[in-house]
């Protein structure tokens, strides 16, 4: 299954607000400080979005003791 119109638009405000927090595209994100600078954006629909991206071999994630986390695969 591929990303839903919705999802897309979450996206590319996800790989936005993660070049402006790491430009240099090398750290995983905290998922939590992803929700706090996307506060118009449900958490459930960005953890549903981060889900389908990783699907989509479009994000990498990670989980740990301190919560989930993220980077974008970026070209």
């Amino acid at each position: 299954m591929t990303m839903s119109t919705v999802q897309g638009e979450i996206w590319k405000q996800i790989t936005q607000t993660y070049l402006q927090w790491d430009p240099d595209k090398v750290h995983l994100m905290p998922v939590d400080e992803l929700s706090d600078m996307l506060p118009a954006v449900s958490p459930d629909l960005i953890g549903e979005t981060l889900v389908q991206a990783a699907n989509d071999h479009l994000a990498e994630l990670a989980s740990g003791d301190e919560g989930s986390c993220f980077k974008p695969v970026l070209q």
